[in-house]
């Protein structure tokens, strides 16, 4: 699942080159204070793709070439004030010499997705001479020996993806008497605290709002959970119903303490559904991705990473 991040700048022809596996070189065309040109060269399986967009003949032209195994992590830039990209620099897996095509004047933007995600397409916008806009679309690096464990929940809702991370520093919760309505997650990548999305029920209906705050040396080692519904005794079992093949129950298990929500047995209401564990012994969560609607989380999986590892 690829994230789009951006767009930064003014208003142009949008331009949208998709998701590939790789970006394996970027050209970056500069005439006077603007960037006149970019043209990108993607890898899919064993193809390459290039596309540019902007000026066709720029008066300066310069290639930023990627190693076989490097990756941008992100791109930070400037937009001028009569709105068009005044400068680019792109930052990747490999440590190298900090190289601006163009000149810094003006807004500074950043494209960089939260987690340890890589670039894998760029959007925006551009006219006849000139690059006015800039956006890309990021994917989850998945490199061993984290693994992607996949999700557990009802068949419904939206893909959602947090990405992988060093470690999870908080849970945050919004539930019914039913169900939970959504799911927000705080990371720690190194010393950069990364806020998640909120995933499913976001209006200020009336929900029992929950937050778990882990120490710095705790980490989530399984996750517990049931999906299906859970009604008072003597009601038929509403098939149909919005919250169907919601998630009922979770728990969260770390290395110091038990966290849940919902799941204990209420005097007057049974369960019907499936019960599931998130988790991989000697390994630690590290990351959160599933399904969401915008009445219920539908399904939750996770990112796991070896303990010795972190």
């Amino acid at each position: 699942m690829a994230k789009k991040v951006g767009i930064y700048g003014g208003i142009g022809e949008e331009f949208d080159d998709g998701v590939y596996d790789s970006v394996r070189k970027v050209c970056v065309g500069v005439d006077g204070d603007r960037v006149s040109s970019v043209e990108f060269e993607y890898g899919k399986g064993d193809q390459t793709i290039t596309l540019s967009h902007g000026k066709k003949s720029s008066q300066e032209r310069k290639e930023f070439v990627l190693d076989h195994d490097e990756y941008i992590k992100s791109v930070e830039g400037t937009f001028h004030q009569d709105y068009f990209i005044s400068s680019l620099t792109f930052i990747t897996s490999v440590e190298r010499d900090r190289e601006v095509f163009g000149k810094e004047v003006g807004t500074k933007f950043v494209l960089k997705a939260k987690g340890f995600d890589k670039l894998v397409g760029f959007r925006g916008r551009s006219s006849l001479d000139r690059l006015n806009a800039l956006g890309a679309h990021f994917a989850v690096v998945l490199t061993p020996p984290v693994k992607k464990l996949e999700a557990k929940g009802g068949n419904f809702g939206d893909v959602w993806d947090d990405g992988v991370h060093d470690n999870v520093r908080k849970i945050t919760i919004r539930r019914s008497e039913e169900s939970v309505g959504m799911v927000k997650f705080k990371y720690v990548n190194g010393t950069e605290i990364v806020l998640g999305d909120a995933r499913g029920h976001t209006s200020q209906l009336p929900l029992v709002k929950e937050k778990f705050v882990l120490s710095e040396d705790e980490y989530i080692t399984s996750v517990h959970g049931h999906y299906g519904q859970k009604f008072p005794v003597g009601q038929s079992v509403n098939l149909h119903g919005r919250f169907c093949d919601g998630i009922t129950m979770l728990k969260f298990k770390t290395n110091k303490d038990t966290y849940q929500v919902l799941g204990a047995e209420t005097e007057g209401y049974e369960y019907v559904g499936t019960s599931f564990v998130l988790g991989e012994t000697g390994h630690k969560i590290v990351g959160f991705h599933g399904k969401s609607s915008r009445f219920s989380l539908a399904q939750i999986g996770v990112y796991v990473s070896p303990i010795n590892n972190a």
